[in-house]
């Protein structure tokens, strides 16, 4: 008679989900691009990625990404899209019209 061993295996998928939001942004000077760019309010942002702000900011900090100071934070996109695609370097994520 055989010996019959159970086994366990584990089974992991990945889903692409498309998401569509918008939300205003401003072109302004980024001068560490050193290019017009959008800029985004840190609020909106955390909006956008349903993330807390405080969170965010942080990202913000640790990645080097580019954003003003003043009355209303506002981060550079064009730095913020690098830092996640850097991130996750498998990530599918940018910005409708950018090209690969």
């Amino acid at each position: 008679m055989t010996r019959e061993d159970k086994r366990e295996i584990v089974v992991e998928y990945e889903q692409i989900r498309l998401i569509r939001k918008t939300a205003n942004t401003r072109v302004l000077q980024c001068a560490q691009c050193s290019s017009e760019t959008d800029f985004l309010a840190l609020v909106t942002a955390a909006e956008l990625f349903e993330i807390d702000t405080d969170e965010l900011f942080s990202f913000l900090r640790l990645r080097r990404c580019h954003f003003r100071a003043g009355e209303t934070v506002l981060i550079c996109l064009r730095s913020l899209m690098r830092a996640i695609k850097d991130k996750q370097p498998t990530a599918q994520i940018k910005l409708l019209g950018e090209k690969k």
